[in-house]
This record gives structure tokens, C-alpha cells and sequence, in this order.
């Protein structure tokens, strides 16, 4: 593994954590308007993205061309938001992380119906194995209450979505930028909200909340870094970490254990996200 791989590997390890962390903080913030948690949540990364666009002297709104792609971005993440953090509430942590773990799949569906990326035969038989998997997590046998499980699926093709603009807007427009749309959107939405019902919070819960933004932060800035370095190709495996992550923290925070039908389930989704992986670098030695 050379050098920048290495990098890579690292990076997407930290960000599998930051996000682990984020669920977990969100779960610990308790019963608070799932809108209100998002609003938190962001205030950290829309600080840092407009630091980040001042100190580049980069532009805060981004191309004029761009900016149906980079609201289309905020307003899927949002929802995509709202759904995951409605899950994270109401399921097992990894549970909830494992079913949002799908939206890499989603997003060769949505490349190749919006940006005409053509979906390869091993492709279809990695979609085909994650189905199953996610049928085994929610079939006969499985505890997992199916709206919240639902949920957690519409935000993972929410990331489809998101991440299709991303690719989209690859090269366009810089991380700040996509970030900072992001945030604002979802902080707008959140502030409107709040103006009407605000939900009183405690000083640990605020807390929560802010420690849920520093950890998305990590995430989000983390997984670019990855990519900077090294190919999804090469590192993307290594991004099912925080089903890990998620697990230890759902044992050793709220003493709750995954069900067999989840392992099991778990096992078959991270094995088709194998089955690319090792696919693509098959591929990628034989074109040396």
C-alpha cells in the first residue's frame, strides 16, 4: 500500500468515527424535535465552511450555473438528515448506521439514471447482495420496528441523491462551498421551525448537540480528505468502519447488542461493498 493510500485509508477510518460519534451524541440528546437536532448539528460545520471560504477568498454562493445543483444538494441533505437522525432515535445505533451504510449503492443508481454512468454486471451483483442483506435485517425473525427502519433507508438514498450532485458538481465548486449550502439550508429550515415550537434543551443536551456538529465535521471533511489521497476504488472498504465504530459505541453507551438477523445482515451488505472493492482493483491491476 504506498504512501497516499495509506493517507487515504486513515482519513476514511477517522471519518467512519466522526460519524459514528455524530449518531451517538445525537441518540445520548434525547427527545428533542429530530428539525431541532439538525439545526445544532450544522452550526459547527457552517462556521468552519465560511471560515474556510474567507480565508480562500473563495465565493460564498459558489458559480451561478451551480447553484440549482447546490441547493438541489442542501435540500436532499436535509431530508436526508431528518430521516437518518429519526432512525438513529428510534433504532440500535449500528442498526440505524447500517441501513443509512446503503446510500453508496444508491449512488450508482442515481449516476447512472442522472448522470448516464453505466452500472457494470459485478455492480448489479453487489446491489443484488446488499437487497438480500437488508431483507435478512428487517425479514421474519428481526425485532426492528420497519418505519424507523425505513427511514434510515430513505436517508441512505437521500445520500444517493446528495452525493450524485457532489459528483456533478465535482471539480466546480470546492467542499466549503457544497458544505456551506448544505448547512444553510438545513439550518434555515431548522431556524423557521423553531421560531413557531422551540424546544426548551438542558445545558448536557446543547452540549450533545454541538459535540454531534464537531464530530459531523470530522466526517464530512475527513471523507474529502480521503478521496484527495486516494481512489474510492482503493479506500471506500474501509468507510464500513463506522458499522464497527457504531457497534461498540451501541454496547459500551446503551448496552444494547445487535440481534442475529442484523449480524447476518450486516455481513452480506459489507461483503457486497467487498465485492466491489476487490472487483475494482482486479480491473485496475489488470489495466497496468
Amino acid at each position: 500500500m504506498n504512501n497516499n493510500i495509506t493517507k487515504g485509508t486513515i482519513l476514511l477510518i477517522i471519518s467512519a468515527l466522526g460519524y459514528a460519534g455524530m449518531g451517538m451524541f445525537i441518540k445520548l440528546s434525547g427527545d428533542i424535535p429530530v428539525i431541532q437536532k439538525v439545526f445544532f448539528r450544522n452550526l459547527p460545520c457552517l462556521f468552519l465552511a465560511i471560515f474556510l471560504l474567507v480565508k480562500n477568498k473563495e465565493s460564498v454562493l459558489g458559480h451561478r450555473g451551480n447553484r440549482k445543483i447546490l441547493l438541489l444538494r442542501g435540500c436532499i441533505g436535509t431530508l436526508g438528515a431528518l430521516a437518518n437522525f429519526y432512525a438513529v432515535d428510534k433504532l440500535m445505533l449500528p442498526n440505524a448506521t447500517m441501513l443509512n451504510q446503503l446510500g453508496p449503492f444508491f449512488i450508482i443508481i442515481f449516476s447512472f439514471l442522472f448522470l448516464k454512468e453505466k452500472i457494470k454486471r459485478f455492480q448489479i451483483g453487489a446491489l443484488s447482495m446488499a437487497f438480500i442483506g437488508v431483507v435478512i435485517i428487517l425479514g421474519p425473525g428481526s425485532t426492528m420496528p420497519i418505519f424507523p427502519a425505513v427511514m434510515a433507508i430513505l436517508g441512505a438514498v437521500s445520500i444517493g441523491i446528495a452525493f450524485t450532485c457532489v459528483r456533478y458538481l465535482g471539480g466546480k465548486e470546492s467542499i466549503q462551498t457544497i458544505v456551506f449550502w448544505f448547512a444553510i439550508v438545513s439550518i434555515s429550515v431548522g431556524g423557521i421551525y423553531m421560531i413557531f415550537d422551540y424546544a426548551p434543551m438542558t445545558t448536557i443536551q446543547t452540549i450533545y448537540l454541538l459535540c454531534a456538529g464537531i464530530c459531523t465535521i470530522f466526517g464530512q471533511f475527513g471523507t474529502t480528505l480521503a478521496y484527495k489521497y486516494a481512489a474510492a476504488k482503493d479506500i471506500s472498504i474501509f468507510g464500513y468502519s463506522q458499522v464497527i465504530f457504531a457497534t461498540i459505541f451501541s454496547v459500551l453507551v446503551f448496552s444494547q447488542i445487535p440481534g442475529e438477523n442484523s449480524i447476518i445482515g450486516y455481513i452480506i451488505v459489507i461483503a457486497a461493498a467487498g465485492v466491489s472493492y476487490f472487483y475494482n482493483k482486479k480491473v485496475d491491476r489488470q489495466k497496468i
